[in-house]
C-alpha cells in the first residue's frame, strides 16, 4: 500500500468516526493542509509527462495539463466491461451535473483495460455513448497513467488539487459517499485559500453514433443487448437498450410494441409511460408474459401483453449487497441482474416455476419463485419469493459440488436445457461457459478459465477442449435441444462459437465473416434460436443490430425492423371461426406437405338447391402450432356448379411464421338451401379440421383432398 492509500484509509476512518459535518469538514480541511504542506507528496505539474502524446478519446482535443491546474480533478480509473465501474458511473453523473466545470470540478476518465479488446479506441468511445459518459475520457491502454498513480484495481477514484497534489486514492464502489463529501470539502479549502482559479474548460465533444451514423427511424437500434423468440417461433423480443426499451415484433420484423424509452427511468405503468434503464435479458412466459432483467433500475419487471402493463416483480430500483435474499420480490433489493431465463425446479425440471437470474452485480445466480415450488434440499418457497441459487458473492471462477459455495465472476447470459435439468451460463469475467445441475446446485466449468479461480486474466481467442479454450468476456449464450449443443457469443472477440458440453468442447462457428477477415459482428451479446433450431438470432450489439445466422450454411442476414403496413398487420388477418364454436368439428386425416406445393380441396354440396338469394359461402383458416388465433388463408362463395375448387400455396400458410412445423386448416361453409324447389329455405354449417405437417421437402407439386358438405 502506497502513501497515498495509507492517507486515504486514514482519513476515511476519521471521518467515519467524526459525528458532525462540520466535524468531518475541519478533518478534511486539516488532512488537505498537511498535504499541500508536504514536499514529498505526489504532484502532478507542469513538468509531468504523465498525460503526454495522449487525446480525449470523445473529445477532439489533447490532454493538456491547464487543463489540470486551477481546479480540482477527479480521476476515474475504469474499464468499460467491470460492472463495479458501471455501479458508481450514476453517482459520478450527479455529481458532475451539481458541481460542474464552471465551478471547478472536472472529471476524467481514465479507462485502462483489462481485456484486448477494450484497448482498441473505437470500442472505447462506443461504451462512452452506451453509458452516457459526457466527462472527457483518456485512452490508457498501456496502463502508464495507471502505473504511475500506482492504480491497482478498477475502479479507482483520485483526487487532485489545484497545486496538483494527489489528495486521495479510493478504489472499489463503496465509497461514493465519502468521495462526495472530500470533493465539497476540499472544493471549499481551495475557494477559502484562493487556489481555484479555473472556472472554464472548452471542449469539442464528438458527434454520437447517433448524430452520425444513425438513421432517422424510429425503429433503429442503438446497443441492443438481449433477444428472446417465443415458443411458437412467431414473435421476437429485443432489449433496445440504449434506448431503454423493449421492442416486440413478428417474426418478419414487423414492430407490434415499443414499450418505454427513449429515456430511462423507473415508472410501472402502460406501455407508453413504463420506464426502463438499461433493460439487457429478456425471456417469455407462454404467450403473453416477458420478463426484463431492468440492470440499471436493479430490478427485474414483467411486461403483460393482455393488459398492455409494465409491473415490477423484484428489486427495488436501488443496487442491493444482500448476498443471500429470501424476501419478497417487491421488498427484496437486488444488484445488477444481467441476463434472465424461465426454467424448471431440481425436482421438475419441465415445470417453469422459477425465473433464474444472472445477478451480475453481485456475482451469482438467483431465482424468482413464479409458482409455490420445490427447491434445493428439499425445501419449499412461496411464489414471490426471490432467494440466491448459487454463488459466495466472490468474484471468482471457482467450481464446486455446495452452490453457495460456488463463485462467478459478472454471470451475463443464462439458457436452460429441461432435458438436462440444467442451467448454462456465460461467466463473462473470468471467460468461462459453466454448467449448474438444478437438482443439487453443482457448478461445473466446461471451456475456458484457469485452474486458479482467482485468475481471471485467462482469456484469448483459441479453439479446443476444457481450459485450453479461450474466450473473451462472453455474454450471451443458448441451448441448441436438436444438436444437443450451445451457441456461445464470444463478445470481445466478436464471434459466435459452438461449445458441446458432453466434448467440453469449443469451435468458432464457421462463415462468421465477411471474407476479408473482418466479422460480421461487432461485441455481440444475446443469443436466442428458433423453435426448429434452425436459425440464431444474435442481437449484435456495437452495430446497433439483430443479425440472423443460418445454422444450415452459416449465412448471416439482417433483421430489419419496419412498423407493419395495415394490409401486413396480423390483426387485420386474424378471423373468427365463419361457424362458431358450437357447430360439431370434423377430424379428417393428415396431411404432409411443403413450402413448394399447392393444397386444393374440392367442397362438394351433393344435390341441394342453393337459395342464391341468400350468400353461401365457405372459409379456410389455419390455426400454427399451439396458437389460439385463426389467420384467414382464403374464403368465398358457392357458384352454381355443385362442386368448388379451392387451391392455395402452402406458403399462405407458412407466411405466418417461418417455423410452423404443424397447422390445423379449418374448412367451414355456410349453405342457405331448399330441399326442393319453392320450399322452406335451410341453413347447414359445416366444420372440418385437417391436420397438416409441413415437411421440408415432398415429391408432388399439389396436395388434393375432397371434402362433401353434404
Amino acid at each position: 500500500m502506497n502513501i497515498v492509500e495509507v492517507r486515504s484509509f486514514e482519513i476515511e476512518k476519521c471521518v467515519d468516526e467524526a459525528s458532525t459535518s462540520e466535524e468531518k469538514k475541519a478533518l478534511i480541511h486539516k488532512y488537505i493542509q498537511a498535504i499541500e504542506k508536504d514536499h514529498s507528496s505526489h504532484r502532478i505539474d507542469g513538468t509531468s509527462e504523465l498525460f503526454s502524446g495522449m487525446k480525449y478519446v470523445n473529445h477532439n482535443a489533447d490532454v493538456h495539463l491547464d487543463h489540470f491546474s486551477g481546479r480540482l480533478v477527479l480521476l476515474d480509473f475504469f474499464t468499460y466491461c467491470c460492472i463495479n465501474c458501471i455501479h458508481i458511473m450514476p453517482a459520478l453523473h450527479r455529481l458532475e451535473s451539481e458541481i460542474p466545470v464552471s465551478e471547478g470540478l472536472l472529471i476524467v476518465g481514465v479507462h485502462s483495460a483489462k481485456f484486448n479488446n477494450e484497448k482498441v479506441e473505437e470500442n472505447i468511445r462506443k461504451a462512452i455513448e452506451r453509458y452516457e459518459i459526457s466527462h472527457p475520457v483518456i485512452n490508457d491502454s498501456k496502463i502508464n497513467v495507471w502505473n504511475e498513480l500506482c492504480v491497482k484495481c478498477w475502479p479507482t477514484l483520485i483526487l487532485i488539487s489545484p497545486t496538483g497534489k494527489v489528495l486521495f486514492s479510493l478504489a472499489g464502489e463503496s465509497h461514493m459517499g465519502l468521495v462526495k463529501l472530500l470533493v465539497e470539502s476540499a472544493k471549499s479549502y481551495y475557494e477559502q485559500s484562493g487556489q481555484m482559479t479555473n472556472y472554464e474548460l472548452i471542449l469539442d465533444p464528438l458527434e454520437s453514433w447517433e448524430e452520425t451514423d444513425g438513421p432517422s427511424d424510429d425503429l433503429c437500434l442503438k446497443f441492443p443487448g438481449k433477444l428472446a423468440v417465443d415458443d411458437s417461433g412467431e414473435r421476437i423480443v429485443i432489449s433496445d437498450s440504449g434506448h431503454h426499451r423493449i421492442v416486440i415484433a413478428d417474426i418478419r420484423g414487423n414492430v407490434s410494441e415499443v414499450i418505454g424509452g427513449p429515456k430511462s427511468g423507473f415508472v410501472d405503468g402502460d406501455f407508453q409511460s413504463a420506464r426502463f434503464n438499461s433493460p439487457q435479458g429478456v425471456c417469455w412466459h407462454g404467450r403473453n408474459t416477458i420478463f426484463v432483467a431492468d440492470c440499471n433500475n436493479h430490478a427485474v419487471r414483467k411486461v403483460d401483453l393482455l393488459v398492455k402493463k409494465v409491473i415490477t416483480v423484484c428489486g427495488t430500483g436501488v443496487q442491493g449487497n444482500d448476498l443471500e435474499g429470501g424476501k419478497n420480490g417487491l421488498d427484496q433489493p437486488i444488484s445488477s441482474p444481467w441476463d434472465v431465463v424461465v426454467g424448471g425446479s431440481p425436482r421438475v425440471p419441465d415445470g417453469r416455476k422459477l425465473l433464474y437470474i444472472a445477478m451480475s452485480g453481485c456475482h451469482q445466480i438467483w431465482t424468482l419463485a413464479l409458482h409455490n415450488t420445490d427447491f434445493q434440499k428439499g425445501a419449499e418457497i412461496e411464489m414471490g419469493t426471490c432467494i440466491r441459487y448459487a454463488g459466495s458473492g466472490k468474484e471468482e471462477n471457482r467450481n464446486n459440488a455446495y452452490p453457495h459455495k460456488a463463485g462467478f465472476a459478472q454471470p451475463s447470459g443464462l439458457t436452460h436445457c429441461a432435458a438436462n435439468n440444467a442451467l448454462y451460463i456465460a461467466d463473462s469475467e473470468s471467460s468461462t461457459i459453466r454448467k449448474m445441475l438444478l437438482r443439487n446446485g453443482t457448478v461445473q466449468g466446461l471451456v475456458g478459465g484457469n485452474i486458479d479461480p482467482m485468475n481471471l486474466f485467462a482469456y484469448g481467442d483459441v479453439d479446443g477442449t476444457g481450459r485450453n479454450v479461450k474466450l473473451q468476456h462472453p455474454i450471451g449464450v443458448q441451448w441448441d435441444s436438436v444438436k444437443q449443443v450451445l451457441y456461445v457469443a464470444d463478445t470481445y472477440n466478436h464471434k459466435i462459437k459452438i461449445v458441446d458440453p458432453k466434448k467440453k468442447s469449443c469451435v468458432t462457428l464457421k462463415g462468421m465473416n465477411d471474407g476479408n477477415g473482418n466479422s460480421y459482428f461487432r461485441e455481440p451479446s444475446g443469443l436466442s434460436i428458433d423453435p426448429l433450431c434452425k436459425r440464431l438470432y444474435v442481437a449484435d450489439t456495437n452495430n446497433h443490430e439483430v443479425k440472423v445466422v443460418s445454422l444450415d450454411d452459416a449465412s448471416v442476414t439482417t433483421f430489419s425492423l419496419r412498423l407493419a403496413a395495415k394490409s401486413e398487420s396480423t390483426a387485420t388477418d386474424r378471423v373468427k371461426l365463419l361457424t362458431g364454436d358450437i357447430t360439431p368439428t370434423t377430424v379428417l386425416g393428415l396431411i404432409r406437405c411443403s413450402e413448394s406445393q399447392s393444397v386444393s380441396f374440392c367442397l362438394s354440396y351433393g344435390d341441394l338447391h342453393l337459395n342464391w338469394d341468400a350468400p353461401s359461402s365457405w372459409q379456410v383458416s389455419c390455426r400454427c402450432n399451439d396458437s389460439d388465433e385463426y389467420y384467414l388463408v382464403s374464403n368465398g362463395s358457392f357458384g352454381k356448379d355443385s362442386e368448388t375448387e379451392i387451391t392455395f400455396p402452402v406458403t399462405d400458410i407458412t407466411k405466418r411464421s417461418q417455423y410452423i412445423q404443424s397447422v390445423n386448416l379449418c374448412v367451414e361453409s355456410i349453405l342457405y338451401y331448399c330441399e326442393t324447389e319453392g320450399d322452406v329455405c335451410k341453413m347447414l354449417r359445416y366444420k372440418a379440421v385437417v391436420p397438416v405437417e409441413i415437411k421440408s421437402k415432398c415429391d408432388s407439386e399439389s396436395v388434393k383432398l375432397s371434402i362433401r358438405i353434404a
